[in-house]
């Protein structure tokens, strides 16, 4: 659907006015992004101060995209936490 045709569509049915005359594609797309992003939200009381302090809503993290240091520290908590209590707990047992 065109950018002319969806506009018309959206003001005929009652949508939404932000896809009025004056929007690009990007500005629609930026905005459906947004929308999109609020769905992650879990706690509606917390979404203002998410937004101002936290830029956004919670993401997942991608370790691969983080710097060596900051990675290596997060993979020893993915896995070298565990083994330490899982060798903890086994010992306690031996003795």
């Amino acid at each position: 659907m065109s950018h002319e045709n969806r506009s018309k569509f959206n003001k005929s049915k009652g949508g939404d006015e932000r896809f009025g005359i004056g929007t690009t594609f990007k500005q629609e797309n930026w905005i459906e992004q947004n929308d999109r992003e609020d769905q992650y939200y879990v706690d509606e009381q917390l979404r203002p101060m998410q937004r101002i302090e936290g830029g956004g809503g919670p993401k997942k993290v991608y370790l691969q995209n983080m710097p060596k240091p900051v990675r290596y520290f997060g993979y020893f908590f993915v896995f070298g936490v565990p083994i330490l209590l899982i060798t903890l707990i086994i010992i306690s047992y031996l003795k």
